[in-house]
């Protein structure tokens, strides 16, 4: 009887604890393995791209970097806001919402790691597999946000329409076509393109200057 009662109260406890503070303790448990998982990758080695929670790629940055994982966030000007005559300045964000270069020595303890990280939900890549994008090209992307190339007040040479088949020229998605959602009519900005991914289908939110009609 008293073995019974004490699976039961075992078993509230646990219950009055509830899941999310549960998952805390164990996404602590999980960080605390990290670095032990994770480590570094030679100099030239190419980057992965975590997939993240929109507006949180500066939390995953932080996270990583307080593990000592070497990670990226290519930042550019965002949009100037305009509330009752007044204009708000442009503030520093992220060039593509959603992701953020990482890069160590690839392993599945590694990636399952990086999965444990808050705010991660996956690696770019398909079937498990992480696609690799070169240290020449992050670099290159990375230069282009610092250079102000993809501001997002800069005005295009062209104006994309839905429908409209494009490439993307630089970045994570560099040298994969793909279709356009939804774009602005005066070339600013960004535009939503389906990418197609060895086909599988993913809608991005891209800044128009990295995009090319086919």
């Amino acid at each position: 009887g008293s073995m019974m009662h004490d699976r039961i109260s075992g078993g509230r406890r646990v219950g009055a604890m509830g899941p999310s503070r549960f998952e805390e303790r164990l996404q602590r448990i999980r960080l605390r393995h990290l670095e032990e998982e994770v480590h570094p990758a030679p100099a030239d080695s190419p980057w992965c791209c975590l997939k993240v929670w929109f507006g949180r790629e500066m939390a995953v940055h932080e996270t990583l970097d307080a593990h000592n994982i070497e990670c990226l966030v290519p930042m550019r000007k965002g949009r100037e806001r305009r509330v009752r005559h007044r204009v708000i300045p442009a503030r520093r964000e992220p060039a593509i919402t959603g992701y953020v270069f990482a890069r160590f020595t690839i392993t599945a303890e590694a990636l399952s790691g990086m999965r444990a990280v808050e705010w991660v939900h996956g690696v770019l890549g398909e079937d498990g597999k992480p696609w690799c994008i070169s240290h020449e090209k992050v670099m290159k992307y990375n230069a282009l946000a610092d250079d102000g190339g993809l501001d997002w007040e800069n005005v295009g040479h062209v104006v994309f329409r839905a429908d409209e088949k494009v490439q993307v020229t630089e970045g994570p998605f560099g040298g994969f076509g793909g279709v356009v959602v939804s774009a602005r009519r005066d070339g600013r900005g960004d535009a939503v393109v389906e990418v197609d991914m060895c086909g599988r289908k993913v809608p991005v939110t891209l800044p128009v200057a990295i995009l090319r009609k086919v």
